[in-house]
């Protein structure tokens, strides 16, 4: 998944964005988990996984005071609080079926989703394909998801956010 950090921190930068990779899935004994890597003064303020029918589980974030780096699917991190939105809630990632991520990203004072940028789809198959050093995420923008090592997740997401 991407994100425009130019985007979200300098709103009058004239210089160029550049995606930058905030979330990726993985399975943490088995529950599907996710990590985030948000740019510096940006955090994670929400999350819903669809599957894009007519079931989502969704979470905000209720301004805790420390940011949330990981989310274990179905449940709410400390602080957060269940969003409903009158779907029915989505409970368990089924085998066979397409699931897809949204994060929100809070920077200063809004949240924003970039639908086009930061979500991306994922199956159970998916996660459980990855060895325990890989991660499921977007890697370039355009690009379609699929496995990368945590170091690679995260190198790429501290070199886009310094640039």
């Amino acid at each position: 998944m991407t994100i425009a950090c130019g985007d979200l921190v300098n709103h009058d930068d004239d210089r160029r964005a550049r995606p930058v990779s905030v979330a990726a899935l993985y399975l943490d004994g088995g529950h599907p988990t996710a990590l985030f890597a948000p740019c510096e003064n940006t955090r994670m303020s929400g999350l819903t996984v669809s599957d894009g029918v007519n079931e989502l589980w969704s979470v905000i974030d209720g301004d805790p005071p420390d940011p949330v780096t990981t989310i274990r699917i179905f449940v709410v991190p400390t602080g957060w609080e269940v969003e409903r939105t009158g779907a029915q809630e989505l409970s368990a990632i089924a085998p066979g079926r397409e699931y897809h991520l949204f994060p929100d990203v809070y920077a200063g004072s809004a949240s924003q989703t970039a639908d086009e940028g930061m979500n991306f789809n994922f199956t159970l198959a998916d996660l459980t394909s990855l060895r325990p050093d890989e991660v499921w995420a977007v890697g370039a923008q355009d690009a379609k998801p699929g496995p990368m090592t945590r170091e690679q997740f995260h190198s790429a997401s501290a070199a886009t956010c310094d640039s």
